[in-house]
């Protein structure tokens, strides 16, 4: 077994190392490892400990003289004895105020900061929301090189992947894992808020549903993987057309969603119909033409986000009902007696 001896201020102790197991004795309290456990809170036990094994400092203290030099009727004279025991108590309960005001108060800014980052992430979670900067808007100052700042460097990193993972899923969870477009969860929350936005700023949003022609026949004569490769290969050219601002989504099998924010409904008429001419020209590997059908409606004309999209659905079965290949705008009265499911 190897002594080590180990020196700080208003203590002193010794380590001893056997085997793996470290032992560790300290004057006051300071290195006991593990320190049994007397109450519900560290400091109640820091100074229960401290303040004993500074009266049991302060009794030992007198015999330790005497091999010293000092005569055993000196050292054990009434008044020496009792001012060892008042200073071996001084000593503790100097040694925990010390303790309880510095590491107290860094402990407490520590619990702080770590209570407010959990009540943010906690409420990023119940809104499902993202989280904003990052993790550095939950980072605890480490401004120390010892256990405290270890700690704080340890939330921080805890906050890290906290964040990372949250932001993994939430991308995840809110993206259409074919075409990478967002997905109808997406779709239906920024309806939500842009519906929103527009009736309290009295602002114009219309949208739009699109709907590829005749797709269950691709499928059915080229098989779904050639299928999929259309869907994806047409997300990409819608995903380039939407301006910012602007948001495009899958909805479903071959549908997409297009919300268009700042724009009245004719407008949107006009750049749907633009879309659906410019891909009809195109040609697709396999699959050759292909044609969509637009179906727009302006929140002007309905009266929240539910209507928006119910009516832009009618005005696409209109679309179809046409022949296909076509945009039609909703509006009040023209088409507001189609109600029957559509055909692909």
């Amino acid at each position: 077994m190897r002594c080590v001896p180990r020196v700080a201020p208003l203590f002193c102790g010794w380590q001893a190392r056997q085997g793996t197991k470290w032992l560790k004795v300290s004057f006051f309290c300071v290195d006991i490892t593990p320190m049994p456990r007397l109450t519900g809170r560290v400091f109640s036990d820091l100074a229960i400990w401290m303040v004993s094994l500074g009266l049991a400092t302060g009794i030992a203290f007198p015999f330790l003289t005497i091999p010293l030099g000092v005569s055993a009727g000196t050292a054990l004279m009434p008044s020496f004895f009792a001012a060892c025991c008042t200073a071996g108590l001084f000593v503790g309960a100097l040694n925990f105020m010390l303790v309880r005001g510095v590491v107290g108060k860094r402990l407490r800014r520590l619990a702080g900061e770590m209570t407010k980052a959990a009540e943010g992430l906690r409420e990023a979670e119940a809104l499902g929301t993202s989280l904003g900067a990052g993790a550095e808007q939950w980072h605890i100052p480490v401004d120390s090189d010892d256990e405290l700042g270890e700690s704080a460097a340890a939330f921080n990193h805890l906050a890290e992947a906290l964040t990372d993972s949250h932001r993994a899923l939430t991308t995840r969870a809110t993206t259409d894992a074919l075409t990478g477009l967002p997905n109808r969860a997406a779709f239906d929350e920024r309806l939500t808020a842009e519906v929103a936005r527009a009736r309290r700023y009295g602002r114009p949003l219309a949208f739009a549903i699109l709907d590829i022609d005749y797709f269950k026949q691709i499928n059915d004569r080229h098989g779904h993987d050639v299928g999929d490769q259309m869907l994806i290969q047409i997300a990409h050219r819608l995903a380039r057309i939407t301006r910012a601002g602007e948001f495009m989504a899958r909805l479903g099998g071959e549908e997409f969603g297009w919300l268009l924010p700042e724009t009245g409904g004719p407008q949107a008429a006009d750049a749907a119909d633009r879309l659906r001419g410019s891909l009809a020209l195109e040609l697709f590997p396999t699959v050759g033409r292909v044609t969509l059908s637009v179906g727009i409606c302006d929140l002007g004309q309905v009266g929240n986000a539910s209507d928006l999209y119910r009516f832009a659905d009618r005005a696409l079965y209109s679309a179809k009902e046409q022949g296909r290949n076509a945009c039609v705008l909703y509006g009040a009265g023209s088409i507001a007696g189609v109600a029957a499911p559509r055909a692909s």
